[in-house]
């Protein structure tokens, strides 16, 4: 069995898995700090790219494996040796196994916050349906009213 390169196997892990994943997060200022607004379930949350989930997560634990360094690494480490290149490369499975828990996690926040905006989407359209029909109740009441007197 062939031994994969890591940059292939990272590459082919972003292909299979992030690539078309997109996920919701709350939208943020200019500064990057999330917006604090009272209505956060009413807010519509910001699209991410898999690439950018991805890069966002895996440059916490390993920077030189997010996407756009991964093809520099060859060169980086060209004239590592064996017992190097084994440290480092014990060292990537560890940061993949780091970031597949960190992707769970981050997979369920980012339901929460879709269902939080869901739910406070919803709940609006239904109280403005509620005010509706109690004003159209109110006017016929008046108009019932109004025929009989």
């Amino acid at each position: 069995m062939q031994e994969w390169d890591i940059e292939k196997k990272a590459l082919l892990r972003y292909n299979k898995r992030e690539k078309t994943t997109y996920t919701m997060t709350q939208p943020q200022d200019q500064s990057g700090a999330q917006s604090s607004s009272g209505n956060s379930g009413t807010v519509p949350p910001t699209v991410r790219t898999g690439e950018e989930v991805y890069n966002m997560i895996m440059g916490k634990i390993e920077p030189e494996l997010v996407l756009d360094q991964i093809p520099l690494l060859d060169e980086k480490y060209k004239n590592e040796t064996e017992p190097e290149k084994k440290t480092r490369l014990t060292r990537y499975q560890k940061a993949y196994a780091e970031y597949e828990k960190q992707y769970e996690a981050y997979k369920a926040e980012e339901e929460v916050k879709l269902h939080a905006f869901s739910k406070g989407l919803f709940g609006g359209v239904e109280n403005r349906i509620k005010e509706d029909e109690e004003e159209d109740l109110e006017n016929i009441t008046n108009a019932i009213a109004n025929i009989q007197d």
